[in-house]
């Protein structure tokens, strides 16, 4: 779709109840589960899922780099929940970067949210760093380890958070 189409097409599908418009707690769209499957079996017959997901991928790490630096210095309490309202596409997109071999992006974007998932999922961190373990060299290994360390301290478990750091030191 044409840039200067995009309002036109999206105000199209709402009225034919092909998109919800949902207002709360921020303005977004919704695709109907139903056309969602459509959709994906669209795109799957024209071979372009792994290129939508790849952007959907860059789209959301792109966000999650964004967030890093106010996450740890300037936390804003609303931006937070706009945040935790794509939580389900941040998992999507690490998904999509560790099944297209793109690790260390992977590692990034755990990093970025590390705070996010401490003080909502805790357990995330830990899952996602499975994950990548044996797949990644030792420098975004060291790295995962301190995102581990640091969502558990900042999920208040000190301890769990000073043996990790041990963990990173005496390897």
């Amino acid at each position: 779709v044409p840039p200067d189409r995009v309002v036109s097409v999206v105000d199209s599908l709402v009225l034919h109840s092909l998109v919800q418009f949902d207002a709360t707690p921020r303005p977004r769209f919704r695709m109907l589960q139903p056309i969602r499957q459509f959709a994906s079996a669209r795109l799957a017959a024209r071979h372009e899922t792994d290129l939508l997901g790849a952007r959907h991928a860059d789209r959301y790490l792109a966000l999650a780099r964004a967030a890093a630096p106010w996450l740890e210095t300037a936390f804003d309490a609303d931006r937070f929940a706009a945040l935790v309202e794509d939580d389900a596409n941040f998992d999507d997109a690490f998904r999509t970067l560790v099944a297209s071999g793109r690790f260390d992006e992977a590692v990034e974007l755990v990093w970025s949210l590390r705070i996010m998932w401490a003080l909502t999922r805790p357990s995330v961190v830990e899952e996602h760093a499975a994950t990548l373990e044996g797949t990644i060299p030792d420098q975004a290994l060291a790295r995962l380890l301190v995102a581990r360390a640091d969502a558990r301290n900042f999920a208040g478990d000190a301890a769990v958070a000073v043996s990790l750091a041990g963990t990173l030191f005496f390897q």
